[in-house]
């Protein structure tokens, strides 16, 4: 009778990490998301931080009065240089490139569709996406 009962709790358990587990990881991208549209900072590319050889995915930020920041920069790696001036303003899914070139608004982060759905974007982020933000909208394929 007590193994049955160890069992049981064994199987109670393992259950509801999993279910915990899912929960965890099925918004993991929303809060990620939030987290970057309301990040704010301003400085200058002193680096670009590669996490095996070649593969640079960081950027170091240096910012005005502030100590150095990593930034995760995979999304648009390819798109800045050392040296270069980034403005990231809260609220927003953009950041403003500045250099000799010129000024260049690129993406900073996307929206997954069933995020359109969730009860934590907030509404003015949501009518966004139905018009200025709507090329940030990743598409959700079914396999």
């Amino acid at each position: 009778m007590k193994k049955i009962i160890v069992s049981l709790l064994i199987i109670i358990s393992f259950i509801l990490l999993l279910i915990l587990t899912s929960y965890l990881t099925k918004n993991s991208d929303e809060k990620f998301t939030i987290r970057d549209v309301k990040a704010e900072f301003r400085g200058v590319i002193k680096e670009k931080i590669a996490k095996r050889k070649n593969l640079y995915l960081d950027i170091k930020l240096k910012q005005e009065n502030k100590n150095d920041t990593i930034i995760e920069a995979s999304n648009f790696i390819s798109e800045i240089s050392i040296g270069d001036t980034i403005i990231k303003k809260n609220n927003s899914p953009y950041f403003y490139r500045i250099n000799n070139a010129g000024i260049k608004k690129i993406p900073f982060t996307y929206f997954s569709e069933k995020m359109l759905k969730s009860p934590n974007i907030p509404k003015s982020w949501k009518d966004s996406l139905n018009s200025s933000w709507k090329a940030l909208i990743i598409k959700e394929t079914v396999e």
